[in-house]
């Protein structure tokens, strides 16, 4: 007797990444299951926290272990990725956002005695499947972009990387950016109008409510959070709430959009949360804390209001209301992903 489709893509659901990949192999009707579009779609595993250590190696964490009680040094995974026999060339990594399970990152060379670098390289990366992919290079680019951000357009069913030049906000400057995209495999610029920013605080673009956000800064608007939606490909100012305390960091917690503001002459951070996307009165205050001196960006934020952070000594750090948790190894990259079948591969791509 044979088993029904449906309870076999049931069961095949609840499995991880690593099990679907070794039966894929197995026949081709669960192969053909596995790599169905609609199944990859469907199929979503637990959520992990990506980090990149000094030594430029890749390790991954569940977020339920991170904001349990469990100190999860042991579970701390080590992950296999495509460039470790390249490391002689490409020395630093740089995590510039997650979608979906893929990863978008650049590998550059240190930069040399003149404070430069002479080759960089944008790449997709599922850690989950290890399958990569190498974006192709334009001239429209330069060398030293630092504020990328990478996301899922679902009016088209595609994934964007979205780069802002340096040049997009200085105000004597074109303004443009460079949407890549998937499919396609390919750059196109885009100009874009009536940008109150002259500098982008935030490297990454953060993504939330199918738009990518970044904090900016004005002399004449002040702080400003810049939303960049991925369908429409324009950019508009988001809301923040009343408050004299100056903006310091963004996050997305449960897909909803956080900000971190500095007291002034206070080491001090407060977190507000927007429960409502684009909604000014829906910003709720979650708490105000002292912030360690030694914290880094808050890249990751729990529902209890737990934040994941790096320290000046490159220590992951756990922060929450009650206390602060170091892990033993040195990073200086974090970043959220979940496990996924996402392919980059053009013949299986999603569709």
């Amino acid at each position: 007797m044979s088993i029904p489709v449906e309870l076999v893509v049931e069961i095949l659901a609840k499995l991880p990444v690593k099990s679907l990949m070794r039966f894929k192999s197995v026949s081709k009707s669960l192969h053909s299951i596995i790599t169905d579009s609609e199944f990859v779609k469907l199929h979503s595993g637990p959520g992990r926290l990506l980090l990149v250590t000094s030594a430029s190696k890749f390790q991954s964490i569940t977020c339920e272990v991170l904001w349990g009680n469990s100190s999860g040094n042991h579970i701390i995974q080590n992950l296999d990725h495509p460039w470790d026999g390249d490391l002689e060339y490409y020395h630093d990594f740089y995590v510039h956002g997650s979608c979906n399970g893929l990863i978008c990152l650049d590998i550059h060379e240190r930069l040399n005695f003149y404070g430069l670098c002479n080759r960089r390289d944008l790449y997709l990366w599922n850690p989950t499947t290890n399958d990569f992919k190498a974006l192709p290079t334009t001239s429209d680019i330069s060398i030293m972009f630092n504020n990328v951000g990478f996301g899922y357009d679902n009016s088209i069913d595609d994934y964007k990387v979205v780069v802002i030049d340096r040049s997009t906000c200085e105000l004597k400057r074109t303004r443009y950016i460079m949407i890549f995209t998937l499919k396609t495999n390919s750059w196109r610029r885009k100009e874009i109008q009536d940008v109150k920013c002259s500098r982008i605080q935030s490297g990454k673009g953060i993504l939330c409510n199918g738009a990518l956000h970044w904090t900016s800064h004005s002399e004449t608007h002040g702080d400003i959070v810049l939303a960049f939606n991925l369908a429409m490909e324009e950019i508009a100012e988001l809301p923040q709430p009343d408050t004299n305390s100056r903006l310091d960091d963004i996050a997305a917690s449960d897909g909803k959009i956080c900000l971190f503001y500095l007291l002034p002459r206070e080491w001090r951070v407060e977190i507000w949360i927007m429960k409502e996307y684009g909604v000014k009165a829906s910003y709720t205050k979650l708490t105000t804390e002292t912030r360690d001196v030694t914290f880094g960006p808050l890249r990751s934020l729990s529902e209890n209001g737990g934040a994941a952070a790096i320290s000046s000594g490159g220590k992951l750090m756990k922060y929450s209301l009650e206390k602060a948790i170091l892990y033993d190894s040195l990073y200086y990259e974090i970043i959220t992903y979940n496990e996924s079948l996402v392919p980059l591969n053009p013949i299986d791509q999603v569709g």
